[in-house]
Order: C-alpha cells, then structure tokens, then sequence
C-alpha cells in the first residue's frame, strides 16, 4: 500500500510505524513529513533533507522542535522559499546570501549587507539586475556588462554618461533607441 501511495502513511495506526517506515514514505513523498506527531530531531534532519519545504511544518506544527541554524541551512539549500520559515533569531546574511544565491529574485524581499555578494551575482547572471533596488550603484558592473550583452540596458531607469560611452564603443547601433542626455 505504501509502496504505491506513501501518503496512505497517514491511515496507518502509529503504533506500527517505524522511522524506517517514516523515511520509506518521505523518501517517496516529503511531504508526508507533515503527518508525522513526534517526531524525532534527526527525523526532522531527514525531511530536511529530502526537502527542505518541510522546515515549515517543523515551525508550525512541532513546536518542541527547536528550528537552529544547520537546519535553516539545508532547509534553504534544498527550497530557497524555505527562507521564509527561519526564525528571526535564527536567520543571517548567510542564510539570506544562500537563498538568493539560489533564486535572486529574493533580493526583493531581503536585502543582503554584503554589496560584493550583489556585484559577484550580477557578473554571474546579469538578469539578476532586475531584482536589485538601485542597479546604479552598480554602475561599473553594469558597464562591464553591457560589453557583451548591451541588452541589460533595459533594467536601468537612468542611462548615465559611462553607459552612453560603453554603448557609444561596442554598440552604436543601441544609441538610436536612447534618449538624449539632456532629454
């Protein structure tokens, strides 16, 4: 029965299930974490594991479960939204830094202190220029850039004078579709 359907787990009388068991159906199904009623902390380290969206239910549903930072860590290396279920007292720039990592689009819901981290994910994947509050400030990334892929224009609400030059050097043709400057 399990072995077909591993959220049948939740009909089974507790008694008879084992961590074996547990992990069987987890393995198959993570999210049959969720019907579990004490479990264990190496248990919830397992769920974690197989994925890290069950962090959730440890926060809401097992509340002798204290959530601490390895666990938020591999919670978040599995499923960045697991981000959202980290305590504050728990959540740093490390966590924050690994999630966005993983999908930069949290760059909108949590700002990292760390503007080399921003600048290396930028050069890593330019489109992450659409996520970041004041591309600007990025100015000299965003040049360098636009050597290659002139395209990230498009993410920027000021076109300044070195992107003008950037532009102007590798690809005039782009110049035509620019405002002036004193426009």
């Amino acid at each position: 029965l399990l072995i077909e359907d591993p959220t049948m787990i939740s009909l089974v009388k507790s008694k008879y299930l084992t961590d074996d068991i547990w992990k069987f159906c987890i393995e198959r199904e993570p999210s049959v974490f969720k019907y579990m009623i004490d479990p264990s902390v190496d248990m919830c380290f397992y769920a974690l594991e197989q994925d890290g969206h069950n962090l959730k239910y440890i926060r809401n549903r097992f509340k002798n479960i204290k959530i601490d930072y390895r666990m938020a860590y591999i919670a978040i290396s599995n499923c960045p939204k697991a981000i959202y279920y980290v305590p504050r007292n728990v959540l740093d720039e490390g966590l924050k830094e690994l999630a966005i990592k993983k999908d930069p689009s949290f760059l909108m819901s949590f700002k990292l202190e760390n503007e080399d981290t921003i600048r290396e994910l930028l050069e890593e994947n330019p489109t992450v220029i659409k996520y970041i509050d004041d591309p600007l400030k990025y100015e000299d990334v965003i040049c360098r850039i636009m050597v290659d892929n002139p395209n990230i224009i498009v993410y920027c609400n000021t076109i300044t004078d070195s992107m003008r030059e950037v532009l102007s050097k590798y690809h005039p043709e782009y110049l035509s579709f620019i405002p002036a400057a004193n426009s």
